[in-house]
């Protein structure tokens, strides 16, 4: 939602839900002991998921940033480890989305200071 520019109070509410939907997915992950080490690193996912949506409710740019950063690495950690590095679709979306925005505005802020 973030990356496609909807409305502040559109955000939250997903955020808000998204919160509800990965403390379920943790508590379902912290009663699973078949794979250790993979439920670990999910629910360091999770937490990581769970920051970035809080920090969408929010205005300070940089933290959303900064969780943003943290949530994708560790996706990409997961991903690599315990799904033969296939990433999520939607977060290849989100990624290609967020990168076009950044060159768009490195550029637009290039052009702005000729």
């Amino acid at each position: 939602m973030a990356s496609y520019s909807q409305p502040a109070k559109t955000i939250k509410a997903v955020a808000t839900s998204g919160v509800t939907t990965i403390e379920k997915v943790r508590l379902q992950l912290m009663a699973n002991n078949s794979q250790p080490e993979a439920t670990k690193a999910l629910i360091k996912q999770a937490q990581a998921a769970e920051t970035l949506l809080k920090a969408m409710g929010g205005t300070d740019q940089a933290a959303y940033n900064a969780d943003a950063k943290t949530f994708m690495t560790q996706t990409t950690t997961v991903a690599k480890a315990y799904f033969g590095g296939t990433c999520p679709q939607s977060l290849v979306r989100y990624r290609q989305r967020m990168a076009a925005k950044q060159s768009a505005s490195s550029q637009a802020d290039t052009s702005s200071t000729k």
